[in-house]
């Protein structure tokens, strides 16, 4: 949307599908909010395509994936933590304490469900058009590609719900007066099999990237994509109603089948590659550029409008930590990565610089470094985006929903479980991953284990270091069974950080410009200096010294510390899904909570 091919489609989009269809009154309740008839909106290409823009819009905002969808349900992992303490609210969820009445969860819940009605309403209408089968090629190709477009839209809002709330209503026909409202849930998978029905359709229909325009809207590869990813979930670990625990289904193999291919199929397209450069992804992300060249970012949610509903927060809810009155205007504070994930990365690894945000930016716009507790995620910081005069908070950023790389990783994990071990095409396909990230010395790329186990454990690494804070760890952890593992072995990790000596209690710089630099012989991986640099700054007498800024020495066990906040109350076969909102339940009695919530 904003600047881009959708911003021309803004107006007539929030006039056709906020006021000309319907609108979701309540939870799955519809009101008619005109005197205009489907038929009429469904009457020619354009006003079709005004509606299929109407559907992507609901993706974005506070209640999709401009604020919460991408910066408060996915966490707390093992790679970011929620920023402060518990509250009824992102926190709350953040440390699995929420309940019923938490206060982020019914919007977006009821956003899915707004987004599927206007889904559905496509999806049953554009195919009754005369000019779906009676009109010029060209009508007939342009509605195709819409039809499949609110197919594969709709799979996403599906796949949101279920991977944030487990078995929930599936409702696949627009709603009408005097229907049952009263639905009832439906167990994960059957949403899942339905949804990757839908999107074996859809592929089909949509053009690849380099047959059309260059814009936010979903490809052929994209759909692809997004069919692999949900077979894993399908093929993955699932909280069960029936058993209450975690479970995978027994023909979890057909979907990682269904994953493989899917991935080989983009793979060999020659429509997709890894830009050389895994900093110039997200640097143009930030700079609100599309990716013509590669097509690596192969899926985003278009942000427009400039307000909380149509809107993105990210890099002013996340990225770098930017004081009010520096020349970017405010920013950051949201997610902090934890010290484990910090040390995860070779310190070769470019990735690490991308991913997290080891600065602050004060009101003179000098850069120093962050505590270990308080680094801030980095792939949207305002710093990287054109400056916005004042305290704006939405900043138009893109969400990148599917990269290229998550292809690669997800082909060569299918691979490996198919085959009980990596074949040659998969090991390439991992390390295609690697060789980008250490192009500069490919000896750090490392020896890939070829044993099924250890080329498992390698894949679960990798994808949280080349996909760390894209809203993907948690729920990959979820589908393997491994989150509680994970947070408590970073727990771990950090704990014995407290005391590990190659490691420095206390960074020491001072600023070259707007830049920092460590005093020689010091830094992230360096052991404190036996003796430390002395004086230390003094802006006044000592306009060259050393600022101290704590480290290894902010790190403790205490209670309310930063190491035991992380997912403090996650239960197994509990906090895997999210409870639905006592307002959503209370209207709808045959929609119950699960699980002991």
């Amino acid at each position: 949307m904003k600047f881009r091919s959708f911003n021309k489609y803004m107006a007539v989009v929030l006039t056709v599908c906020s006021t000309l269809i319907f609108s979701c009154k309540k939870y799955l309740e519809v009101k008619p909010q005109s005197a205009f008839a489907p038929e009429d909106v469904f009457s020619n290409v354009s006003s079709v395509n005004s509606a299929i823009m109407g559907v992507y819009q609901l993706l974005a905002g506070d209640d999709g994936y401009g604020q919460r969808q991408s910066l408060v349900f996915p966490n707390d992992t093992d790679e970011f933590t929620r920023s402060g303490d518990v509250d009824a609210g992102a926190r709350g969820l953040a440390r699995y304490v929420a309940d019923a009445g938490n206060s982020e969860l019914p919007a977006t819940f009821i956003r899915g469900y707004n987004g599927i009605e206007r889904a559905n309403l496509c999806i049953k209408y554009i195919p009754a058009m005369n000019a779906y089968n009676n009109g010029t090629e060209a009508d007939k190709k342009e509605l195709r590609r819409m039809y499949a477009e609110a197919l594969t839209l709709r799979a996403i809002y599906y796949f949101d719900l279920v991977k944030n709330w487990g078995d929930v209503p599936l409702q696949t026909e627009p709603s009408v007066s005097g229907m049952d409202f009263n639905v009832s849930k439906v167990n994960s998978e059957v949403i899942y099999d339905r949804i990757l029905g839908d999107l074996l359709i859809a592929e089909r229909l949509l053009p690849w990237r380099k047959e059309t325009v260059s814009d936010e809207r979903i490809t052929q590869g994209a759909a692809r994509g997004l069919r692999a990813r949900i077979a894993l979930f399908r093929g993955g670990y699932m909280l069960r109603r029936t058993s209450k625990v975690m479970e995978r289904l027994p023909d979890y193999l057909k979907y990682y089948t269904m994953a493989r291919d899917e991935c080989d199929t983009v793979m060999k397209s020659g429509q997709h590659s890894l830009n050389p450069s895994f900093y110039d992804v997200w640097k143009k992300v930030n700079e609100l550029v599309l990716d013509n060249v590669y097509g690596e970012r192969m899926l985003e949610v278009a942000m427009g409008g400039g307000n909380a509903n149509f809107d993105s927060k990210l890099g002013r809810a996340s990225g770098t930590r930017i004081a009010d009155g520096s020349r970017y205007g405010p920013g950051g504070g949201a997610q902090n990565p934890t010290t484990s994930y910090f040390y995860a990365f070779d310190p070769a690894d470019p990735r690490r610089e991308v991913t997290i945000s080891n600065y602050n930016i004060d009101v003179r716009n000098l850069k120093s470094p962050a505590r270990v507790t308080e680094m801030n995620d980095g792939k949207y910081r305002r710093d990287w985006r054109p400056i916005i005069a004042g305290a704006t908070q939405t900043l138009g950023m893109n969400w990148v929903m599917l990269r290229y790389a998550d292809i690669l990783l997800m082909y060569a994990e299918a691979v490996n479980e198919i085959n009980s071990g990596p074949d040659a095409a998969a090991v390439r396909a991992f390390e295609d991953v690697r060789r980008r990230a250490f192009s500069a010395d490919l000896s750090k790329v490392g020896r890939t284990p070829l044993d099924k186990a250890g080329f498992f454990t390698a894949i679960v690494k990798e994808r949280s270091l080349e996909l760390g804070g894209e809203g993907i760890r948690k729920y990959d952890l979820v589908r393997w069974n491994l989150l509680g593992a994970k947070l408590q072995e970073a727990k771990t990790v950090m704990t014995s950080l407290i005391n590990a000596a190659q490691y420095p209690k206390y960074l020491y710089y001072r600023n070259v410009g707007e830049e920092f630099e460590f005093y020689p012989g010091t830094g992230y991986y360096l052991p404190e200096p036996a003796v430390p640099p002395a004086p230390l700054y003094n802006a006044i007498t000592n306009p060259n010294g050393y600022i101290r800024v704590e480290w290894r020495q902010s790190l403790n066990t205490s209670s309310g510390g930063f190491i035991e906040k992380l997912g403090r109350s996650f239960q197994p076969n509990h906090s895997e899904v999210l409870p639905i909102h006592k307002t959503i339940t209370d209207l709808n009695p045959n929609l119950k909570q699960d699980f002991g919530y």
